[in-house]
């Protein structure tokens, strides 16, 4: 299964989409006893410092925890991490333009406290990726900056400080997907790149040491995909991957064989266009991943069922949440 720190659902907000304040649309109602144990929260995040977070539901609904949190503006990046062994979820917030990262503790209750004060990386970075090599059950950090192909590993302290795994120079630049992966069998992490401008493709087995071993390097998928989306949907606890064009709303999912070549599953199928955020989550407990889709335009939104053929059940009729979310993240705040 791909490698996650925890999963999610979706909320409901009060206020009206267009309003101020961030919300969905009034046909969603709090229903907390929908709630499946274990099942994740959602961060929403816009960059003029509004967020939210919610409890999901398997009926699609979402349950406000938080409301209106301010987290500070113009993050680039938010994603979830685990630095403390806890299974609860750490947020790490890094904006591009001038470096600037925190690492904040989340309360069940919504709550953020800083774990590490403010301080300061090399600015530029498009990736910063979260993924687990060690097997310590805590998050190391791939960062990756597509100008140059330059990147480094490194580990994430419990203080939220982080310690170089390695930064021994380059990959190749242009990557536009960097996806962490479980292919083999072996708990370990593989990671697929995709150049979304010319389709090629490379799969690498990822050491502890932060060496990469190539599985697969030679070859092209199709470009032009903006959305590459590792998903679980046969329950064989293996990567299956879902690949999107919204400027089209050209879909397929394929099967990854350990080999790094893909099994088709559900080829040349069309979803709506222009979904901003596609996001697998894990709803009603039978271990298979739910789809979100969100539009940021529009504040419109659906979530399915997905079959293991590839096919779409509907689970929550389309509706809105507010527009504009930059980021929406699911985490583990129990």
């Amino acid at each position: 299964m791909t490698r996650r720190i925890g999963t999610c659902v979706l909320a409901i907000c009060l206020a009206v989409v267009g309003s101020s304040a961030p919300g969905v649309a009034a046909d969603e109602a709090v229903d907390r006893g929908l709630s499946v144990p274990g099942a994740p929260e959602l961060f929403f995040y816009r960059t003029d410092q509004r967020s939210a977070i919610y409890e999901t539901h398997r009926s699609g609904n979402l349950a406000r925890v938080r409301l209106a949190r301010n987290w500070g503006r113009d993050w680039t990046h938010v994603s979830p991490i685990e630095v403390d062994g806890d299974s609860a979820t750490e947020l790490l917030f890094y904006r591009a333009g001038d470096g600037l990262r925190a690492v904040r503790d989340v309360a069940p209750d919504g709550v953020t406290t800083d774990i590490r004060p403010t301080l300061t990386w090399q600015p530029g970075w498009d990736v910063v990726l979260p993924l687990e090599m060690d097997g310590d059950a805590t998050s190391e950090l791939l960062l990756y900056r597509a100008s140059d192909g330059h990147r480094v590993l490194q580990d994430v302290a419990p203080d939220g400080s982080t310690s170089i795994i390695t930064d021994t120079g380059g990959w190749a630049a242009g990557w536009t997907h960097i996806l962490p992966v479980e292919i083999d069998g072996d708990s370990g992490t593989e990671l697929i790149l995709y150049r979304s401008t010319t389709g090629k493709r490379a799969i690498y087995d990822l050491h502890p040491s932060g060496g990469l071993a190539a599985i697969r390097t030679a070859g092209n998928w199709a470009s032009g995909w903006s959305h590459v989306v590792p998903i679980e949907i046969d329950g064989t606890g293996g990567t299956e991957l879902l690949f999107y064009r919204a400027a089209t709303g050209k879909r397929s999912i394929y099967d990854v064989h350990p080999s790094g070549a893909l099994i088709a599953m559900k080829l040349n199928g069309k979803y709506a266009q222009d979904w901003n955020q596609v996001l697998p989550i894990e709803l009603d407990g039978d271990s298979r991943n739910e789809l979100m889709f969100y539009r940021a335009s529009t504040g419109k939104r659906a979530v399915y069922d997905i079959h293991p053929s590839g096919n779409l059940i509907l689970v929550r009729r389309v509706g809105r949440y507010a527009r504009n979310w930059s980021h929406i993240v699911p985490a583990e705040l129990n």
